[in-house]
């Protein structure tokens, strides 16, 4: 998607620059298809990995059913937990990157933004 995206804004703006604004899985799905021919990335509060982000999200909600929503990763979309980590794929980036967090985020723990 994202690449398809971008050619289409590089086809109606060719002597623009492209910058993408990223949050959460779309952070994840940026840099899974990185590099993408843009000028600029800016995220905000990504996750290291799958498994993390979505225990941190389910138990602030649920408790904790984060292994019943990991478990359909791979038969629902063909991707494994241990492929979806983004921050493995930072150094794809082909661009200026800039990376926000902070102590106050309701999605990702401290313990988690430090551990990246």
């Amino acid at each position: 998607m994202f690449v398809h995206t971008m050619k289409y804004a590089h086809e109606q703006h060719p002597a623009e620059p492209i910058g993408v604004i990223a949050v959460s899985l779309g952070e994840a799905a940026a840099l899974m298809a990185s590099p993408l021919d843009i000028d600029a990335l800016v995220f905000k509060c990504l996750f290291s990995n799958i498994a993390n982000a979505v225990s941190n999200r389910t138990a602030t909600r649920l408790g904790n059913p984060a292994e019943l929503l990991l478990v359909q990763l791979q038969p629902r979309l063909g991707i494994s937990r241990d492929t979806l980590r983004p921050l493995d794929r930072i150094g794809s980036v082909d661009c200026p990157a800039f990376l926000m967090s902070g102590a106050k985020d309701r999605h990702r723990t401290v313990e988690l933004q430090t551990s990246m």
